[in-house]
Parts: C-alpha cells; sequence; structure tokens
C-alpha cells in the first residue's frame, strides 16, 4: 500500500579513472614515415642527392597509377547505394598557380551511410563552392542525399534530399532562452527533447549492422517504432506532453 514520496538527496561521488591506451606500430617502418623535407636529409647522410620535389613527384605518380583507379572504382560503388551524405568545409591551399594563399577553397566529403555496407568515404578538392561540384561527383546518383541547407545542393536533381537532424539540433539549442534548458512548455526544449529520442531509437533500437529492411522505411513514415517516438511527445496531434 503506498503511503508516501519523499525526496531524497544523494551526495555526488568523485572519482579518478585512468585510462590507458595500447598503440602498436613497426618499429622499422615507423623510422621511415618522416616528410619527405627529412627524408631528402637522411638520404644525404648515405651520399644520394633526391631532392624534395623528386620524391614529391614519386608520390604524385604512385597515387595516380595506383591510388586514382581504386577512387574510382568507390565512387563507383558510392553512385549505387541507396543513400549517402555530403559536407563540404573551407580550406587554404599555398602556392596553388593563379590563386592568393589567403583564398578560400573547399574540401568536399561523400560517404555512404550507415546501411550494413562497407562504409565509402570519398574527399574531392574544389577551388570554390558552387553546386556544379556536387552535381558532378553524385552524377547518376538517385538516392537519398543527406546534407545541410546549402542550396548549392538542390542542383542535384536525381537525389531526394533529406535534412540533417544534427543540423537542426543547432537551431533548436540557439532558440532555447536562457535559463529555460528544462523548461518542457518551451517548445524548443521539446524539440531538443523529440530529437534527442530519434538519436536514441537509432543508436539503439535500430540495429544498422543489418542491411535496411522494408520494416525499417515504414517504421520512419510513422509506424513501428517510429510513431512511439511521435506519440511519446503528442507531436502528431500537435499537443504538448508535459
Amino acid at each position: 500500500m503506498f503511503v508516501r514520496r519523499e525526496l531524497v538527496f544523494v551526495p555526488a561521488k568523485l572519482k579518478v579513472v585512468e585510462i590507458y591506451s595500447l598503440n602498436y606500430s613497426c618499429p622499422k617502418c615507423s623510422k621511415q614515415d618522416i616528410p619527405v623535407t627529412k627524408k631528402g636529409k637522411d638520404w644525404k647522410q648515405y651520399k644520394a642527392a633526391i631532392t624534395r620535389a623528386t620524391m614529391a613527384n614519386w608520390v604524385i605518380r604512385n597515387s595516380k597509377a595506383f591510388f586514382h583507379p581504386m577512387y574510382e572504382y568507390f565512387h563507383r560503388k558510392l553512385l549505387e547505394r541507396n543513400f549517402a551524405m555530403a559536407d563540404e568545409t573551407p580550406l587554404q591551399v599555398l602556392h596553388e598557380e593563379g590563386r592568393r594563399a589567403q583564398t578560400k577553397s573547399y574540401m568536399w566529403l561523400f560517404r555512404s551511410g550507415e546501411d550494413g555496407d562497407v562504409p565509402i568515404i570519398l574527399y574531392k578538392y574544389s577551388p570554390t563552392r558552387v553546386g556544379d561540384n556536387a552535381v558532378e561527383f553524385l552524377q547518376g546518383f538517385a538516392g537519398y542525399l543527406m546534407c545541410d541547407g546549402y542550396s548549392g545542393y538542390n542542383k542535384v536533381s536525381n537525389a531526394k534530399q533529406t535534412a540533417c537532424w544534427a543540423h537542426i539540433r543547432r537551431y533548436l539549442t540557439d532558440a532555447i532562452p536562457k535559463g529555460k534548458q528544462l523548461y518542457y512548455s518551451q517548445p524548443s526544449v521539446q524539440g531538443m527533447i523529440y530529437i534527442n529520442h530519434l538519436f536514441h531509437l537509432e543508436d539503439g533500437r535500430y540495429s544498422f549492422s543489418n542491411n535496411l529492411s522494408e520494416n525499417t522505411y515504414h517504421g520512419r513514415n510513422g509506424q513501428g517504432e517510429w510513431s512511439k517516438c511521435l506519440s511519446l511527445f503528442n507531436l502528431s496531434s500537435g499537443k504538448n506532453s508535459r
């Protein structure tokens, strides 16, 4: 029989956790993993005058001969997937012909989703951020494309764009009034709870280690666990749960 409810304060505790990391390497190989500038100095000790430019050209030629075909192979495989992600970030390139060192360039990232298949992650350099870069790289891709709100991705006409919940969550975080992070009547807080629960579903209840089944897609359309998430916060009916 229920008698009463009491509030019990449990003092916080501090403890020291020591974390160790094991690193394995080949003693002979690790000594050779040095920049070409220092390698050139090492070669001089053996009376071999090999310039930095020569060694850099060796790297470039080997990359074109062996890594470029591999890159193109994975590029074709990525375009065959049903889901892909894309993003771009600025960077500066020194000594680029016809461009100042302070000029902003971009590194584009394209990767596969967590669909249980072998992950594919590819980078593409471009001196600009124009959407034609995404169009060129994703030519032939007809699946779902997750990206941020950059309008350049709108040019990828064959892809079905999906929004990134992590980006949406940032705006909700900024929208929460100061000191009201736990005020569940705030719409922005409700949105944060909703998105956090979506993340929980994907991390815990959805197993992306297996191939996505039709049931999973149906769940994302409002059935199964997905509809439970909606009803938890009464978002489907427009009511607050708190």
